[in-house]
């Protein structure tokens, strides 16, 4: 495992370009081709959905990608089995990102598994403070609050998680990736203030679909 490949994320912003199964966007040259126009742009990496998008990039620009696999035939559906995870790896990812919550019960040999039979890093997607804590415990090579305010009934709120980020930044345990809901510059900035390795940033980028329904009268 390199991880060097941390390093190469430290300060910077990390484009997420994915799209529903529904949407006219969720082809792999579309998703691909915006994740690599971010790239170009100046994105310290790229989040991407499907070993077809993570190919697709992956042949067109040597950014770190931190891949995942959804699939919502599962209760965990970010990466929910080693199969997925080796697809995903196969296809070239450096950081494989999984749903790190209390839901998962095997996390710890899940992560054993991915670090030594697919030799990638593992970025765990928690909701709280104490899954993060958990997450570091069991192996996570970095955590982020990707999954805060969407486990459970609750609606999610319509601003980012900082007290989350800063919460695991100070256990000082690894590497915090700031995800969900960043929408401006400012809040990038605010991430990073509040001890974010790095910022994800999705829908306000690379989701022009939900940017013109903001727009329309």
């Amino acid at each position: 495992m390199d991880k060097k490949v941390l390093n190469k994320l430290k300060g910077g912003l990390v484009v997420s370009s994915q799209a529903p199964d529904e949407s006219p966007l969720c082809t792999p040259v579309v998703l691909g081709a915006m994740a690599v126009a971010a790239a170009e742009a100046g994105a310290q990496g790229l989040r991407l959905n499907s070993p077809a998008v993570v190919s697709w990039v992956r042949r067109r620009t040597k950014a770190p990608i931190i891949g995942i696999y959804k699939d919502y035939g599962y209760e965990v559906y970010i990466t929910p089995t080693f199969s997925h995870a080796a697809k995903i790896a196969r296809a070239g990812a450096d950081i494989i990102a999984v749903d790190a919550t209390f839901r998962r019960k095997d996390l710890k040999q899940f992560i054993d598994r991915i670090h030594g039979e697919l030799g990638v890093l593992v970025a765990a997607d928690v909701s709280t403070l104490d899954e993060g804590e958990w997450a570091y415990e069991c192996g996570a090579d970095m955590a982020g609050s990707t999954l805060s305010g969407y486990v459970g009934t609750k609606k999610p709120p319509t601003e980012p998680d900082l007290k989350l980020v800063a919460a695991l930044a100070k256990l000082k345990a690894g590497p915090v990736m700031a995800e969900g809901r960043y929408a401006t510059p400012e809040q990038v900035k605010q991430a990073l203030k509040a001890g974010a390795h790095c910022v994800c940033v999705g829908t306000a980028i690379t989701r022009p679909d939900v940017l013109t329904r903001a727009f329309l009268p």
